[in-house]
């Protein structure tokens, strides 16, 4: 595993716990009569766990990192606008880790 895969690792569980809190809000907001809260939480929650699991995913690959290193940065990207201010931490440690492999890949 190179460095960007372990700033991914810690990005990607950060965004997987805070999508879980998110859903869990969503859950709360539908079972007290709020459905436009609870699907927007919903929505939010459930792109945030699935771009944090892509990011996770690319930190890992070997063969093809440029593509991996662009894929970890746009999974940062959908999280921040998907999680808005939950997603800022994963945000930047995707970014981080994104640059890290795009500069070990064009070594």
């Amino acid at each position: 595993m190179n460095k960007g895969g372990i700033w991914a690792l810690i990005g990607g569980i950060i965004g997987i716990l805070l999508a879980l809190a998110m859903l869990s809000a969503a859950s709360f907001f539908g079972s007290y009569g709020f459905g436009f809260a609870s699907d927007m939480f919903t929505i939010m929650g459930g792109l945030g766990l699935v771009f944090s699991i892509i990011g996770i995913v690319c930190g890992f690959i070997e063969k093809q990192k440029m593509a991996a290193g662009a894929l970890m940065i746009v999974s940062g990207i959908v999280v921040l606008i998907a999680m808005t201010v939950f997603g800022v931490l994963t945000f930047i440690l995707f970014l981080v880790g994104g640059i890290m492999v795009i500069r070990e890949a064009r070594q």
